[in-house]
């Protein structure tokens, strides 16, 4: 049985600005908050909490190939899922919608369901998606706006 999930969202920055940034994960994982990323050319190993209960999702992935500045592979090694995930980036007016699209299946490590394990793994992509564009395009993260809005509460 496998796991099919796709994630799509527009971030106004070029493709080429959001595939540099996706594929230099390893070097600078500061704008996913709670992201640990490392690795070197090819390999990349991300640990990152996900859920109110912030449980780790890891995985370790061989990237390749690398289509210039349209999109690449994670070939998912490492972790409870093995399979791909499938990133293209699309030019679209003044940015660029990326498309994440994961095909994986459970594998012997792990807890949980097929499902589960892959609707971890959709989290954890998609919050640090919202990241990058929240970082890409100047906005204050999900951590820096749930600061200043409890900041005004208790002002208040």
């Amino acid at each position: 049985m496998r796991a099919h999930v796709t994630i799509e969202l527009y971030v106004e920055a070029p493709q080429r600005v959001v595939a540099r940034r996706l594929l230099d994960l390893a070097e600078d994982s500061s704008w996913w908050p709670g992201a640990r990323a490392r690795g070197e050319y090819g390999w990349l190993e991300v640990a990152v909490g996900v859920g109110a209960l912030r449980r780790r999702v890891t995985f370790g992935a061989v990237i390749g190939p690398v289509r210039e500045w349209e999109g690449f592979t994670w070939h998912l090694k490492r972790g409870e899922l093995r399979g791909a995930g499938e990133w293209w980036l699309e030019a679209f007016g003044r940015g660029t919608i990326v498309h994440y699209f994961l095909d994986a299946e459970a594998a012997p490590e792990g807890r949980g369901t097929l499902a589960a394990r892959a609707r971890r793994h959709r989290a954890a992509v998609r919050d640090g998606l919202y990241a990058l564009k929240d970082a890409l395009e100047g906005r204050p993260s999900n951590a820096e706006r749930g600061t200043s809005i409890a900041s005004r509460l208790r002002a208040g």
